[in-house]
């Protein structure tokens, strides 16, 4: 199959024809990847929570985060703060830290700044929670390792 007959068969299809033309113009995708075009805007699509829907499961999982932090904070020494739909994880031992963990709804992931990283969680429906993809941790065991890392001790929520 030539260029051509690849171009035009991926072509004759409109919604597909500016995606096609974005992507090449930047350079990213050459002629042999334009069959993965079609699939991957609508891929997305289809997994993402409404923003109802997210706000929801972020709420419950921050209130259920807030609650073991709390609990924990009094046993190690640290402070939690949550207002305006963020949590905040104050240290002051052994250096003065914050942790910042907050929903970002545009893309529907809870993102946690700790450690001069930022740790981007999306939700996964098998898993009923939210999880960082690249670990495959959920939002408990992200917690519990830069709390841990934080502290030099090894901490569980």
């Amino acid at each position: 199959m030539s260029a051509s007959d690849i171009a035009g068969k991926y072509m004759a299809n409109p919604p597909h024809r500016v995606i096609f033309k974005i992507f090449t113009s930047f350079g990213l995708f050459k002629l042999p990847f334009a069959p993965l075009l079609p699939t991957a805007p609508l891929r997305y699509a289809e997994l993402m929570l409404d923003e109802k829907d997210f706000q929801r499961k972020a709420d419950a999982a921050f209130e259920d985060l807030k609650k073991r932090l709390l609990l924990l904070g009094d046993e190690y020494g640290f402070d939690v703060e949550g207002e305006a739909g963020k949590l905040e994880v104050l240290f002051e031992e052994p250096e003065e830290v914050k942790f910042v963990v907050s929903p970002n709804t545009p893309v529907r992931e809870i993102w946690i700044s700790a450690l001069s990283t930022s740790f981007k969680l999306g939700w996964n429906a098998p898993r009923n929670s939210f999880v960082l993809e690249k670990t495959g941790e959920d939002l408990q065991a992200v917690m519990s390792r830069v709390i841990s890392q934080q502290l030099g001790s090894q901490v569980t929520l």
